[in-house]
């Protein structure tokens, strides 16, 4: 007798049907089968709830989109968005996150020097024994301040799609500005990012309290 397997298909469960409406017992039923006796009981079971052999439709994982796909969503945001007036985007308020490290950078670092000079202390990438790191920071742009009757908008990161987080959205913000997957080009913030990510490296720091403080005094 091979393996017995967990489900059965819909010409199984119709025989395990007519074999319990002959009075067949639980194990004649699984040794006709060739299914476990908890499988047979299951099938029998859901008969029972839904009066039904056909298996409930599922919602199934979503679609995932094509590069095309998000293609034509990008160019139907912009298209949509193409004649929006100046008062409608100075009431936009645009948020993100970004990842600052407390010593150099994630890759690596270019600089401009003369032949044979790779060695010179100006040319070299200092380091921080035991430290490094990084601290997240959050933050929003805007061009008019924030004000009754701003629009909010953000990325499509998993987090922000949540179910609470879209309670909260609901309940709290009136009008939202929903982007396209995987288009950043949307933001300004980015360009913020950048400007800062550059006036941090000419400040000495060497920890996350360090990094934590220049931002909150405004020191860039």
């Amino acid at each position: 007798m091979g393996r017995k397997k967990c489900e059965t298909n819909k010409i199984e469960r119709e025989l395990i049907l007519r074999l319990h409406n002959q009075c067949q017992s639980l194990r004649q039923i699984s040794k006709i089968v060739n299914r476990a006796r908890s499988t047979v009981k299951d099938a029998m079971d859901r008969y029972s709830e839904r009066k039904s052999h056909v298996n409930k439709q599922r919602s199934g994982r979503p679609k995932k989109l094509s590069d095309h796909d998000k293609r034509q969503k990008r160019f139907a945001f912009a298209r949509d968005n193409l004649h929006q007036s100046d008062n409608f985007w100075n009431k936009v308020i645009f948020t993100d996150e970004s990842r600052f490290n407390i010593f150099g950078s994630d890759g690596k670092r270019f600089v401009w020097r003369k032949a044979n000079t790779e060695m010179e202390p100006k040319n070299l990438q200092p380091t921080v024994k035991y430290g490094g790191g990084s601290t997240n920071f959050a933050a929003s742009a805007e061009t008019m301040g924030i004000k009754d009757d701003f629009i909010f908008t953000q990325d499509n990161d998993p987090k922000h799609t949540e179910k609470k987080v879209n309670a909260w959205l609901s309940n709290n913000v009136t009008e939202y500005l929903v982007t396209p997957p995987q288009y950043p080009d949307i933001n300004p913030i980015e360009n913020l990012w950048d400007y800062l990510d550059r006036k941090i490296r000419d400040h000495n720091i060497s920890s996350k309290e360090t990094l934590k403080k220049i931002f909150q005094v405004r020191k860039l």
